[in-house]
């Protein structure tokens, strides 16, 4: 009887451990995928080409030339670089924009999503969606949406570390 009593009580505590790590490992992994996000959506914000979005009649020619390029193929903002974040802006009719003098600035920043992905060298990158408004010179409100990708292999280790300590 008191070897049943003892067996109920290990296999209860294991119950208890093994479900206290999964959930502090699942609080953890939550909690850092979320202040990755906040990090990459101020980045987002704040991306070189956002003070510099083309608005005049010139580069609207120019942007629908660059409209073939998918909304989430982020490119890499320093291509020798394989770490570089990679970043895609968008006006609302869906056509890249580029670099150029002059410009404006994102506000009333709303962050739409974010998702892990890989890149054909099985580096996990953890993307972020956020869309914005900016003005024209002349006042205008434009709609911007802003895909940027970071490289997320250090949240991953951390989270393997973690589960390999919790084990």
């Amino acid at each position: 009887m008191t070897r049943r009593i003892t067996l109920a009580i290990l296999l209860s505590v294991w119950a208890i451990l093994v479900v206290g790590c999964a959930s502090a490992y699942l609080i953890v992994r939550w909690a850092l995928v979320r202040q990755l996000d906040a990090s990459l959506v101020v980045k987002a914000s704040s991306a070189p080409e956002l003070a510099r979005v083309p608005l005049g009649p010139t580069t609207r020619a120019s942007m629908s030339a660059a409209a073939a390029q998918p909304a989430r193929t982020p490119r890499a903002t320093a291509a020798d670089d394989p770490r570089a974040d990679r970043y895609v802006i968008k006006a609302d009719n869906g056509v890249s924009l580029s670099p150029t003098a002059g410009g404006l600035a994102l506000t009333d920043v709303t962050p739409l999503g974010g998702w892990f992905s890989e890149l054909a060298d099985g580096k996990p990158m953890r993307n972020v969606y956020v869309r914005g408004v900016a003005r024209t010179p002349d006042g205008r409100p434009i709609g911007v949406t802003v895909t940027y990708s970071a490289d997320a292999s250090f949240l991953f280790g951390l989270l393997d570390r973690l589960a390999l300590a919790f084990g």
